[in-house]
């Protein structure tokens, strides 16, 4: 399968999730229902594709298609709240990620330190925020992951989900959330932030960074910019 397909299929399936998110947005308990769904939408859109991979100085088949695949930079995590200690240096995983169909046969399956692992050629990174909390410190955590050049991501995606949290005022006005994730991620241009709310009966749905849409046509037209 070509590049191009393979990118055209994952954006069809991510409108396909916007759609589903937007009709049932409590159909999803947690945010890895989301990333279980978007598995399950393009695996019967044809990313189930086959490939071949090294393993043990053979091959093996395999797919192009993961979850919580590792990223081959390694990261500090943020300070613990409790303790003031800085925890120590480790690799992230992405929350969906398609491998480069030319490069598997030349790569391993599993490799030491990350060196010589598949090439994740593109990847998706959700989020499902009910009450607001945490949000920037998210959206910069995947920014960094997609955008690492040792990770040689391609194509990165960031979906953004909000809804309603009945159990509790919001940290924000109903209307406001969105506008401060534009306010801190507006000036991105690497990476599409696409955000989709259900409120209640209102539903809004658009592009949070300044990324050009030039090469994300299915997502350009599903969203109406």
């Amino acid at each position: 399968m070509l590049r191009e397909e393979l990118f055209n299929i994952l954006e069809k399936g991510i409108v396909k999730l916007i759609d589903v998110f937007l009709a049932k947005p409590f159909t999803f308990y947690t945010e890895s229902d989301l990333h279980c769904q978007l598995y399950h939408i393009l695996w019967d859109l044809g990313l189930n594709e086959g490939c071949r991979v090294e393993v043990d100085k053979g091959s093996a088949e395999s797919v192009l298609m993961h979850k919580e695949y590792p990223t081959k930079g390694r990261y500090r995590r943020r300070r613990d709240r409790k303790s003031e200690v800085t925890k120590g240096v480790k690799r992230g995983h992405f929350d969906l990620c398609i491998w480069d169909p030319v490069l598997t046969e030349q790569r391993a399956f599993r490799a030491p330190a990350g060196r010589g692992e598949q090439r994740t050629l593109a990847a998706v990174e959700l989020s499902l925020n009910e009450h607001h909390k945490g949000f920037d410190w998210h959206v910069y955590w995947d920014l960094l992951k997609l955008t690492d050049c040792r990770n040689e991501v391609e194509r990165g995606y960031i979906l953004f989900f909000l809804r309603d949290y009945p159990y509790e005022k919001t940290c924000f006005p109903r209307n406001g959330f969105i506008e401060k994730l534009h306010e801190k991620f507006g000036e991105e241009k690497r990476i599409p932030v696409i955000y989709v709310e259900r409120l209640g009966l209102e539903e809004r749905k658009g592009l949070i960074s300044r990324a050009s849409f030039q090469d994300y046509p299915r997502l350009d037209d599903a969203l109406g910019e």
